[in-house]
C-alpha cells in the first residue's frame, strides 16, 4: 500500500487516476467534497476531524 498527501491542487487532481493501484491510499488535505469523475472502481473515503478521529465512512463509492 502507498500513502500519498494531495495538498496542492495538481496533486489533488492528479489523485488516484494514473498508477495507482487498487490499495493505494489517498489523503486530500484540507477536504470538504470528493470527486469521482474518471475513475474505474468505487473508492472508500473517511473523513477525518482535525484531531485525528474519524467522523463517518462512506465505503465504495462509486465512479
Amino acid at each position: 500500500m502507498n500513502v500519498r498527501i494531495a495538498g496542492s491542487w495538481p496533486s489533488r487532481a492528479r489523485g488516484l487516476l494514473w498508477g495507482a493501484s487498487p490499495d493505494d491510499v489517498l489523503v486530500l488535505v484540507p477536504c470538504r467534497d470528493v470527486h469521482t469523475c474518471f475513475m474505474r472502481q468505487p473508492v472508500d473515503v473517511a473523513f477525518v476531524g482535525s484531531d485525528g478521529v474519524v467522523l463517518a465512512v462512506e465505503r465504495g463509492l462509486p465512479p
